[in-house]
């Protein structure tokens, strides 16, 4: 069990810390307002549970460390929102969409 919880804490450098720690606080803070504590810790331990049980669905003798996991799942539910919700955003301000694709995308090239 150890296996699929503790690499969300686990990093290989310190611009590993680093960089996972930038992308949470990004995406996290913009989540949290919405969804509130319980639920985006909810999300993220969920998140990253579930990408490190992936990770070793195929390939099972590899070891993984980061907040990856976490962090892609943040994002997923972030596309799956802006999917949902799309004909509501950009109401007041028709600029809201361009935004959030460009900031979406550019975490996502941060990230890879």
């Amino acid at each position: 069990m150890w296996r699929f919880i503790t690499p969300v804490f686990l990093h290989a450098s310190f611009m590993h810390l680093a960089l996972n720690l930038l992308s949470t606080l990004v995406i996290g803070s913009g989540l949290e307002n919405g969804l509130g504590f319980w639920k985006l810790t909810t999300l993220y331990l969920i998140s990253g549970f579930g990408g490190i049980l992936f990770s070793c669905v195929f390939n099972p003798l590899a070891y993984s460390v980061g907040a990856s996991t976490a962090i892609f799942g943040l994002i997923g539910y972030y596309i799956a929102y802006l999917c949902i919700e799309w004909s509501r955003l950009g109401e007041s301000n028709p600029m809201q969409r361009f935004t959030l694709i460009i900031f979406i995308l550019l975490i996502l090239l941060f990230n890879f």
